[in-house]
C-alpha cells in the first residue's frame, strides 16, 4: 500500500511533469513525440476537467497555475534572450526547417550583423507576453512543490 507521503510526492511529480510538458508545448517545441496542438489538448484536459484539483487538494486554482506555468516558461525564454544580448560575444544563430523523409532540410544562417536585431525583436516580443500572461497576479512557485 502506497504511504500518505508517496502519494503526495507521486501528484507533485505528475503536476509538475504536466506543468513542464505544458510549458514545452506552448512555446512550439514536441513532447515525447506528440505535437505541440496535442500536448496542449491533453495538458488543457489535465487542468480544466478535475484531475488537477484531485492531484493538488484543490488548493490551488487551475487555470491560475495554467497562467503561471506559461509566464515561467516565457521569462526563462527571456532570461536567455537577455544573457545572449549581454554577452561581449557574437552569438551565432542558425535557423533549420526540418522537412519531410527524402527532402533536404532547409539550413539558414543568420548573418552576424543581423543577430542582435533578431534577439533584441525576440526579447521585446517575450517581454510583451510575459506581460499579458502575469498581469493580475503574484507569481506561484510550482516548481517548489508549493502544490
Amino acid at each position: 500500500m502506497i504511504s500518505t507521503d508517496g502519494a503526495e510526492q507521486l501528484s507533485h511529480a505528475i503536476i509538475k511533469t504536466t506543468c513542464d510538458d505544458y510549458a514545452q508545448a506552448y512555446l512550439g517545441f514536441r513532447v515525447a513525440g506528440k505535437s505541440p496542438k496535442s500536448v496542449l489538448k491533453e495538458c488543457k484536459s489535465f487542468f480544466e476537467k478535475g484531475t488537477f484539483e484531485i492531484l493538488s487538494g484543490g488548493k490551488i486554482n487551475a487555470e491560475r497555475m495554467m497562467k503561471e506555468v506559461l509566464a515561467d516558461s516565457v521569462d526563462n525564454e527571456l532570461t536567455t534572450v537577455k544573457e545572449l544580448l549581454e554577452s561581449p560575444k557574437t552569438p551565432k544563430m542558425t535557423i533549420e526547417l526540418k522537412l519531410p523523409p527524402g527532402e533536404s532540410n532547409i539550413t539558414y544562417r543568420v548573418p552576424p550583423i543581423y543577430v542582435e536585431s533578431v534577439l533584441k525583436s525576440l526579447e521585446k516580443t517575450l517581454t510583451e507576453e510575459l506581460k499579458k500572461l502575469s498581469e493580475g497576479h503574484a507569481p506561484l512557485a510550482w516548481r517548489n512543490n508549493a502544490v
